[in-house]
């Protein structure tokens, strides 16, 4: 494959100026311009000529016909060489494309349809039987994602706008129909639907009562905002008032405005639709973060890693010869990892946690970190793992952190 991107490129930059970089179509436009900018100043020329001609005829001054004789040689010598070298030009360029287009679909293209299809030349092709997850996590992806940013309203006519558009079942899209619509409303300037939909003490509530006070503050309603700001205060902290509502209070009474009012809404309103979208993906038990995304940025922070890796075994003329287990360790953000919550530990039977986190043996094997403090004594000893018969120090062990799926 990389080949094959090789010869395409090679052969799409003979298109291109080697000097330049600038398309050879290009360098016609620019001389047809240059040779236009020529005649227009021959034309200037003749007429000049035809008026000395005229002049010199009425006169009868044989010496003013004879100069006006050759500025009228001159010009047409003039034209005639400006458009044949024009044209010479025009035909030589006209011809490289052409001889390059023949070679472009005579090298690059054969070859482009020679594998038939990508499946052919993918090495690491995906399991049969995870083409439904694939495609299962591409619907939630563009559910996720895409639906506070559809024009259409109506639960029933954004279902079946996905449905039409990106084939998302019912099931996927409606999910987050409700979650789209109110994050259109707060787009809108509207947060009466995300009011609704707040539960009691919930954070969001004084981040949406802070978002009305700056939006009825730029509309300049003076008596309106200082009611929302005295009378609609949520439950709050000392801190928050004098963070948030104190600044805003105070210019309102002192007449003065809020400079870049606009970007503090827009920075207010980005926060409310993060805050309401973590609370809605929590309490309908989805995922905050879509797993498509966090799989492909998983992929992308380890290509060099495999890269390396790549190199190493070719070199060294070895293989990783375990399945399902990388063969080196890849350090991802953590909100890229969490702990599995199903993973117990073989030798307390407990589930792993933040105090008490997984860790991997020499031998790959899992156990917590309290089993195998246990087990070597503090750390002070080797111990024999509870899999296995292989022996382990805590030093050889690793912390694991499971990407989050």
């Amino acid at each position: 494959m990389s080949t094959l991107l090789h010869t395409l490129q090679t052969e799409f930059d003979k298109f291109y100026d080697s000097s330049s970089r600038e398309p050879i179509t290009k360098r016609c436009a620019e001389e047809t311009q240059t040779f236009k900018l020529q005649l227009k100043k021959l034309k200037a020329h003749l007429a000049k000529h035809i008026q000395d001609s005229e002049s010199a005829s009425s006169e009868g001054n044989e010496i003013e016909k004879e100069k006006s004789k050759r500025r009228k040689d001159y010009v047409v010598d003039k034209l005639r060489k400006s458009h044949k070298s024009w044209d010479q030009s025009l035909k030589k360029q006209v011809k490289h494309l052409s001889q390059q287009h023949a070679r472009f679909g005579r090298v690059a293209l054969v070859k482009l349809f020679d594998f038939g299809g990508i499946d052919d030349v993918y090495v690491n092709k995906l399991p049969a039987g995870s083409k439904k997850a694939v495609d299962g996590a591409i619907s939630f992806h563009i559910s996720r994602y895409n639906i506070g940013n559809l024009s259409v309203n109506g639960g029933a006519e954004m279902t079946r706008y996905l449905n039409d558009m990106y084939g998302i079942p019912e099931k996927t899209s409606s999910k987050f129909v409700e979650m789209g619509q109110i994050v259109q409303d707060l787009k809108l300037g509207d947060s009466t639907s995300c009011r609704k939909w707040c539960v009691e003490n919930s954070p969001l509530i004084f981040e949406l009562y802070v978002l009305e006070c700056l939006q009825l503050f730029a509309r300049g309603n003076t008596l309106e905002t200082y009611h929302h700001l005295t009378a609609k205060l949520p439950p709050c902290s000392f801190h928050q008032i004098t963070k948030h509502v104190s600044p805003i209070l105070t210019q309102l009474v002192l007449g003065q405005t809020i400079q870049n009012i606009d970007e503090a809404i827009q920075l207010q309103l980005k926060k409310c639709i993060s805050l309401f979208t973590k609370e809605y993906c929590a309490r309908k038990n989805l995922p905050f973060d879509s797993p498509l995304f966090l799989i492909v940025l998983s992929g992308v922070i380890s290509f060099k890693f495999f890269m390396k890796y790549t190199t190493i075994r070719a070199a060294s003329h070895v293989d990783w010869t375990t399945e399902d287990e990388l063969p080196f360790d890849v350090q991802l953000p953590n909100f890229l990892c969490h702990f599995h919550p199903i993973f117990i530990c073989p030798v307390l039977k407990e589930e792993t946690t933040e105090d008490n986190p997984p860790y991997s043996l020499p031998c790959h094997h899992i156990l917590s970190k309290k089993s195998m403090e246990r087990l070597s004594k503090n750390g002070t000893s080797t111990f024999k793992c509870p899999y296995c018969p292989v022996n382990a120090s805590k030093s050889k062990t690793r912390r694991v952190n499971f990407v989050m799926l």
